[in-house]
């Protein structure tokens, strides 16, 4: 079972229950790459989750580097009378694919708006909560950090260092659906998964339920 006990089974549950009651077991994956991600507050009522600076910047770098052989290949192509349409079809479709590409990369991959009073989150890990289901803020009971071991590449970007980590999950904890989570974030550090959930809690007014029974070696 996912929880304690059954939360949707027809309980009319407090607040305190579901905090008691919700599971203490990791929903993410341990590769999970919201570790790449940071906790950014735009506005005071905006709380976004969005990749990290040093990922941009790889990215970037990808994007600079297919860019320059688009142009070397439509400028090739261009030389040639017989093909310059094709050139211009390849400049096209190479912005094109740029520029859905870095709506991906810009587009935040979790969002809390408490001035219209809604969560938006997408790719996240969840338990309980139905991928088209509308989330509102008012709806979080708590913020949760638990904790599993891992293997993979801790929180490299640019170079995979392969090797054993305790990954560190911050969940949002739900009223409706009863128990339901959302991962918000996963670091390899716990005092930066301290730092993160404890602005989630204060920026939510909910209590941090620190279910982290994996302690750093």
């Amino acid at each position: 079972m996912a929880n304690e006990f059954d939360l949707g089974a027809g309980f009319d549950l407090t607040d305190d229950e579901i905090r008691a009651a919700v599971s203490r077991r990791a929903i993410s994956s341990p590769g999970d790459k919201t570790r790449y991600k940071v906790l950014r507050f735009p506005t005071p009522d905006w709380a976004v989750v969005r990749n990290a600076a040093s990922v941009t910047i790889a990215h970037g770098v990808f994007t600079v580097m297919i860019l320059g052989l688009l142009v070397g290949l439509s400028v090739k192509l261009a030389s040639d009378p017989s093909f310059p349409w094709i050139a211009a079809g390849c400049v096209v479709a190479g912005v094109a694919c740029v520029a859905v590409f870095w709506y991906g990369q810009c587009r935040p991959s979790l969002r809390i708006d408490r001035s219209l009073g809604t969560i938006e989150g997408r790719g996240l890990a969840r338990e309980n909560i139905n991928s088209s289901r509308v989330l509102y803020p008012r709806d979080v009971v708590a913020v949760q950090i638990c904790a599993q071991e891992a293997t993979g590449s801790a929180d490299a970007v640019l170079v995979t260092v392969v090797s054993e980590y305790v990954a560190y999950e911050v969940n949002l904890v739900f009223r409706e659906p009863p128990g339901g989570r959302l991962t918000a974030h996963v670091r390899g550090r716990r005092d930066q998964a301290n730092a993160l959930a404890e602005k989630l809690s204060t920026f939510l007014s909910v209590p941090l339920l620190d279910h982290a029974a994996i302690t750093d070696p």
